[in-house]
């Protein structure tokens, strides 16, 4: 007779891969989706806090191969199955978590209306360092890349055209330097940065390239194929703006005096 635990596996092992979104049929979310929703649950708690969420095992494991992977090695029958996860600075948080546990559930992420822009950016960072450690991807990862674009964006305004904004910040760089490099939030993170660094002699961003050698490669590897795209007016040339591809990023050293 099979375990508890083996039904699950069996089930979730039947079923078609979650969808990335819920833009589907009545019938797929009847069949396929719902039953996702109904158990067993596992108990997720956050160490040197009381903090716990109840989260739908079966839901979990669809979505992360890491969580599903660690159940099917620690097959436990009906006991009760309880996560605690060490805190990480930058990756493992009340916000990380509550986060990527939105997003399994909805496949939506929201963040708090009364954060700043730089701390929303942080957010969509820490959120997407978790969901990497859970190996959770597809659109998550663009959906926070997306959440980062309109942050820096919307906070551009005339300073930006002088150089005196600077939204992606030091902490902003270190932490996304710990995704992959081909991570769409890391390379996001590169790309506003772009501007101010080429506008600048080098002291926007020259104490981050020195201490993260592999921010400086990520940004020469951002603006390689756009260097032989380049856009000349006048007597000045630069490149398309990364983020929206209608801007103009002048290069320093083709900018006239007062600029």
């Amino acid at each position: 007779m099979k375990s508890a635990a083996e039904e699950d596996s069996l089930d979730m092992a039947n079923m078609t891969e979650m969808p990335e979104n819920f833009e589907i049929t009545s019938e797929q979310m009847v069949k396929e989706v719902m039953p996702l929703f109904h158990g067993p649950f596992v108990k997720m708690r956050l160490r040197h806090t009381d903090l716990e969420y109840t989260v739908s095992k079966p839901l979990l494991c669809k979505a992360s191969p890491y969580f599903d992977s660690m159940f099917k090695d620690n097959e436990i029958g009906d006991v009760e199955q309880i996560i605690t996860l060490d805190p990480i600075d930058g990756a493992v948080s009340k916000r990380s978590i509550e986060g990527v546990l939105q997003w399994i559930y909805t496949r939506q992420i929201h963040c708090e209306a009364s954060l700043s822009r730089a701390d929303e950016i942080a957010s969509a960072i820490e959120i997407a360092r978790l969901a990497d450690l859970w190996r959770i991807a597809g659109a998550l990862r663009d959906t926070l890349a997306e959440r980062i674009k309109k942050a820096v964006l919307a906070s551009r305004g005339k300073a930006f055209k002088k150089v005196k904004a600077v939204i992606i910040t030091r902490q902003h760089i270190f932490s996304a330097g710990y995704l992959p490099q081909d991570h769409a939030v890391r390379r996001i993170v590169v790309q506003a940065a772009m501007g101010a660094f080429l506008r600048t002699d080098g002291d926007c961003y020259g104490r981050e390239i020195r201490e993260h050698p592999s921010f400086g490669a990520d940004l020469l590897q951002e603006l390689r194929p756009r260097l032989n795209q380049l856009i000349r007016k006048g007597q000045r040339a630069g490149i398309a703006d990364p983020l929206d591809g209608k801007g103009y990023l002048c290069l320093r050293f083709c900018e006239s005096n007062g600029e």
